[in-house]
């Protein structure tokens, strides 16, 4: 006997319905139709290269196909639980689906890392400018030029701004204590 899977199998059958070779002996000589008691074996014993049913046999679902061996003019039917054909199937995919979640979660918080390490930059940008436009402009405090590169080049920019302006308003300060000093005498 030819096994398929754990208990699907394999066997001959003559032009007529008969079976002619079967594991079980018992089978040997009864018609497809005696021995899954339906009338729609007839499809079985069409003369193609693959034909194919679906009956209740023993309270399960079977599949059953057949296909025609010209030489012999006999047919080659496979029985095979239908739970045992999907049953792989049926793994394969809660795999599918386990990868897919476990890949969702890794790429979400890889991406909230990128986030994080890309916003923090920004946000300590925009609290020096915050804090430039307020009222009392610290042009003593300097922003870090560690990090990424595109929000180092940035942070580097703002710093060399604001000594550019801390010089100016120094070089004003001076100016104007000197002229203070010159108009006082």
């Amino acid at each position: 006997t030819f096994q398929l899977e754990e208990t699907g199998f394999v066997y001959l059958i003559d032009t007529k319905g008969a079976v002619q070779i079967h594991q079980e002996d018992q089978n040997i000589g009864k018609s497809l139709s005696a021995i899954y008691n339906t009338s729609n074996v007839s499809r079985l014993l069409k003369k193609s290269r693959f034909n194919f049913i679906e009956v209740d046999f023993e309270g399960k679902k079977i599949l059953l196909a057949s296909s025609h061996i010209p030489s012999m003019d006999w047919f080659v039917v496979a029985n095979m639980p239908y739970d045992e054909i999907f049953q792989s199937l049926h793994s394969t995919i809660w795999k599918i689906l386990l990868w897919s979640f476990l890949i969702v979660v890794l790429a979400s918080i890889a991406a909230w890392y990128v986030a994080g390490t890309v916003i923090k930059p920004i946000n300590q940008l925009a609290e020096a400018f915050s804090k430039l436009g307020e009222g009392s402009a610290d042009l003593s405090h300097r922003l870090p030029t560690d990090g990424q590169k595109e929000i180092a080049e940035v942070a580097d920019g703002y710093n060399h701004f604001i000594k550019k302006l801390e010089d100016l308003f120094n070089n004003i300060s001076q100016s104007s204590n000197k002229l203070r000093a010159v108009a006082e005498t």
